[in-house]
């Protein structure tokens, strides 16, 4: 059975966290605090439902005489995607969840926003940032 955003928010319920859904964009919003400051995720279904796709949002724009830094991270974190948003240039952190035909459970949705947020701190470090500014 696929993935969909209302098996995410299903998660949530049970798991008490809080979050808003844009349906007509098929994705739940949420925040959580990372070491560094606040990390806001977005979360949806991906992978034609076989996935949840798990993004660190907000991270502003990075310069490109940075990209030596986000390259590094990149090497570091082999499991972490650092993407730039086509639409705004925004740099954001991705985490791919496989679920395959099985439901989604809390456990592996825990660990996946975990390593996202250990990476949320390592890219704020990695450029010089706190968690409440803009890059």
């Amino acid at each position: 059975m696929p993935i969909t955003l209302s098996e995410i928010v299903q998660v949530f319920n049970a798991l008490g966290w809080q979050y808003q859904t844009i349906p007509e964009r098929e994705v739940l919003l949420t925040s959580f605090r990372a070491e560094t400051g606040p990390a806001d995720l977005a979360l949806r279904p991906a992978a034609g439902g076989q996935a949840v796709l798990l993004e660190a949002i907000g991270l502003g724009q990075q310069p490109r005489e940075q990209a030596e830094a986000l390259l590094a991270l990149a090497w570091r974190w082999p499991g972490v995607a650092i993407v730039r948003a086509p639409e705004d240039g925004e740099v954001r952190l991705r985490v791919l969840l496989p679920v395959g035909r099985a439901p989604l459970t809390s456990e592996p949705l825990r660990a996946a926003i975990g390593v996202l947020l250990i990476a949320v701190d390592a890219l704020r470090e990695a450029v010089g940032l706190k968690g409440d500014t803009a890059m």
